[in-house]
C-alpha cells in the first residue's frame, strides 16, 4: 500500500499541488493486525458466519463501500503514536509539519482568489 496526501492551493487560474507519497516497505500488516486482533478482543470487530469481517471496512464519506481500499480502522489518527514508523503515520506527520510551515510567496497572495 502507498498511502498519499496532498496539499492544494488554489487560486482563480493556476494552483499548487503539492503532493507526499509514503509506500509500505519491508514486513507490512503489523499495524493492521495488532489494531484487528485488539478490536476482535474487544467486539468491536467481528467474523461473520463466512469468515468476512464485520465493522472493520469503512469508508469515511459513504458508508456503504466497503472494499478492499475503502479505510480499515487501523488506519485511524488514534494508533499514530502505537505506530510512529508506519507510512500513514508519517504521511500525516508531513502534512502537519508542511501545513505549519509553509510561507506563501508575497507575489501569490496578490492573485486572483479561486471561487466557485
Amino acid at each position: 500500500m502507498t498511502y498519499l496526501g496532498s496539499l492544494t492551493l488554489p487560486f482563480r487560474d493556476f494552483s499548487y499541488v503539492l503532493k507526499i507519497q509514503c509506500p509500505e516497505t519491508g514486513i507490512t500488516g503489523t499495524r493492521d493486525s495488532t489494531v484487528l486482533n485488539a478490536l476482535l478482543k474487544a467486539g468491536k470487530v467481528s467474523i461473520d458466519n463466512s469468515g468476512q469481517l464485520e465493522a472493520w471496512m469503512e469508508d469515511p464519506y459513504d458508508a456503504s463501500v466497503t472494499g478492499s481500499l475503502a479505510k480499515n480502522k487501523s488506519e485511524a489518527e488514534e494508533y499514530d503514536l502505537q505506530f510512529p514508523s508506519h507510512p500513514l503515520t508519517r504521511l500525516r506527520a508531513a502534512l502537519g509539519h508542511v501545513q505549519q510551515t509553509l510561507r506563501v510567496n508575497e507575489e501569490l497572495k496578490n492573485e486572483a482568489r479561486f471561487e466557485l
